[in-house]
């Protein structure tokens, strides 16, 4: 049985990986500057909350030390925390797909794709025209280019590896996140 949970453990660790990384890239990208924070800040809490009532439910099951088989109710109850969140998961996934663009109007601007960043901002803030709202939006977002003759280098990991101080942020930031899971912090969320 354990393989089954490790193998489990290991899809679901993956795409919260993922998803953690995404969404705020995704948020910073889409959100004007002017509420740029307050999206990042709102995600967080909506995943701290996520938490907070997945152990809540849990707490309406028995526990595993006893040798207490589980009601029907708690049965019932348990596939509705499982199936709740996936049906949302499906629902969103579904949406999403027709409403959100395939690009973020900031990576069709680095690219230097103007019009179609624009088009992007038109269809997701509803404006008409070639607007200066539309031209204030996409320079809120900080996707206009500096120079359109200065192309960015993709950064390849061998980059970062010789560079000194990016091998130093790079072990930094790799030192916090395995250090975390050693700070007891687990001990609360599981």
């Amino acid at each position: 049985r354990w393989p089954r949970v490790a193998v489990g453990r290991f899809i679901q660790g993956s795409a919260v990986g993922v998803v953690t990384v995404t969404v705020p890239m995704f948020i910073a990208e889409m959100a004007p500057k002017s509420v740029r924070g307050q999206k990042g800040v709102l995600h967080q809490l909506m995943v701290t909350i996520g938490i907070f009532m997945s152990m809540a439910a849990g707490l309406a099951l028995p526990s595993a030390a006893k040798d207490v088989l589980p009601t029907p109710t708690q049965v019932a109850f348990l596939n509705f925390v499982v199936l709740f969140p996936a049906l949302v998961g499906i629902y969103a996934l579904f949406m999403f797909s027709f409403v959100t663009p395939e690009e973020t109007p900031a990576f069709l601007a680095a690219k230097g794709a103007q019009k179609e960043a624009l088009d992007v901002l038109k269809q997701i803030y509803g404006l008409e025209g070639d607007t200066a709202e539309l031209k204030q939006l996409l320079l809120a977002t900080d996707t206009m280019p500096k120079d359109s003759g200065d192309k960015d280098k993709d950064l390849a990991l061998m980059d970062i590896v010789v560079n000194p101080q990016l091998l130093r942020c790079l072990l930094i930031a790799c030192v916090l996140s395995c250090s975390q899971q050693f700070s007891g912090i687990n001990v609360f969320v599981s």
